[in-house]
């Protein structure tokens, strides 16, 4: 398969392949033994494959999901993961953001699309298989809504309002609730009228709260307390004649 010095094998595909060599005396014409050298090509791990939890697309301010990657069917891989910021590929001596482990956790905060690469490698071999793209998106949350005035005042005995929040977080994807915890909803829709049981006091001050915030997608907009005041009506002093 070839003479004299340096030999190149030309095979390609993963195996064992041994060669033989021998030197020739050209006075003599008399061979040496052979030696033996055997070339052996690795096959590479595959791709590996990516689930999240909870999801690859979180709202802002969301905890961020945790992405597992698993070994392609029939991978040659010891399940040694490496994560990348950027495609290893076509960035040769990439530093992983973390190395050797089956999960990994973004770290970004700000609105927008980040794209991370996985790889798998052989620890007997060190051989480190292509590269898996996948995509993480930050969505921005819709605006509060807003409302004035605020709080709203009323007089002990008046029909209760209709609140209609203005502004860009306005619309049929209300949601109203009268807990701060938003566990209690009310309501759904563009206005809110406060229950027939918000009647007040004849003679204290009595606030009834709201909480009202927009939900156009999946994610939710941070809320806005209206807050219904219930004055009661001034008691008439006393008339004096002379």
């Amino acid at each position: 398969v070839g003479n004299g010095t340096p030999f190149t094998p030309t095979q390609t595909t993963p195996g064992t392949y041994n060669y033989w060599l021998t030197e020739t005396d050209l006075t003599t014409t008399c061979v040496s033994t052979a030696a033996t050298a055997t070339f052996i090509i690795n096959a590479l791990p595959l791709a590996p494959t990516v689930s999240a939890l909870p999801s690859t697309t979180i709202c802002e301010g969301d905890p961020n999901p945790t992405f597992t990657a698993a070994q392609g069917t029939g991978s040659t891989g010891s399940g040694d993961f490496n994560w990348y910021d950027i495609d290893p590929a076509t960035n040769p001596g990439a530093i992983p953001l973390a190395a050797s482990v089956a999960t990994f956790t973004p770290t970004q905060t700000a609105v927008g699309i980040y794209t991370f690469w996985v790889t798998e490698t052989n620890s007997a071999t060190s051989c480190e298989g292509g590269a898996f793209s996948f995509t993480f998106e930050i969505i921005l949350l819709p605006p509060a809504p807003t409302y004035t005035p605020n709080p709203y005042e009323i007089c002990y005995g008046d029909s209760n309002p209709t609140f209609t929040p203005t502004g860009s977080a306005s619309g049929v994807n209300l949601i109203w609730y009268d807990d701060a915890a938003l566990t209690s909803q009310v309501g759904t829709g563009a206005t809110f009228t406060p229950p027939a049981t918000a009647v007040g006091n004849a003679t204290t001050v009595t606030t009834y709260s709201y909480w009202v915030v927009d939900q156009p997608g999946t994610c939710v907009s941070p809320s806005l307390q209206i807050d219904l005041q219930i004055n009661p009506l001034p008691t008439p002093g006393p008339i004096w004649h002379n």
